[in-house]
């Protein structure tokens, strides 16, 4: 039985990333990398990456969570 936390990140990986590099940063922070090693390891820029980031941020509020993060720090 597949977790479906594990299917919901995969999603998000294949919905969110637009390039290779993008899958691969992606990919690492899914597998435990920190946020900095991704980024170089990736060969994104820094401004690559933080647009890689709110998206991901974004997908992970308004599609893994039903837009429960963002809904419950605005009350």
């Amino acid at each position: 039985m597949t977790d479906p936390w594990t299917e919901k990140y995969e999603k998000m990986i294949t919905d969110v990333a637009q390039n290779e590099a993008e899958e691969a940063a992606l990919r690492m922070l899914n597998q435990g990398a920190s946020l900095i090693e991704a980024e170089k390891k990736s060969g994104l820029s820094y401004e690559q990456f933080r647009d890689l980031m709110d998206r991901a941020n974004r997908y992970e509020g308004e599609v893994i969570c039903n837009g429960k993060l963002r809904s419950d720090t605005q009350k």
